[in-house]
């Protein structure tokens, strides 16, 4: 079952800007996996939306 996620415009304007910096500082590949990689992280926050966040040292991540 797959609930409805809702992305609010100021998460999308967001990405786009982290996307838009990794274009200038780094290179488009690494912008399109770092978006890839939030539409991943949507789709299974729309399958299971109890997945709690935590963090390892500086790193954010999800898990169960």
């Amino acid at each position: 079952m797959n609930y409805r996620l809702i992305i609010k415009n100021r998460a999308v304007q967001d990405l786009r800007a982290q996307a838009e910096y990794l274009i200038r500082e780094r290179d488009a590949d690494r912008a399109i996996a770092f978006l890839a990689a939030a539409e991943t992280t949507f789709a299974q926050l729309a399958k299971m939306p109890r997945l709690e966040r935590y963090r390892v040292g500086s790193v954010q991540s999800w898990g169960k």
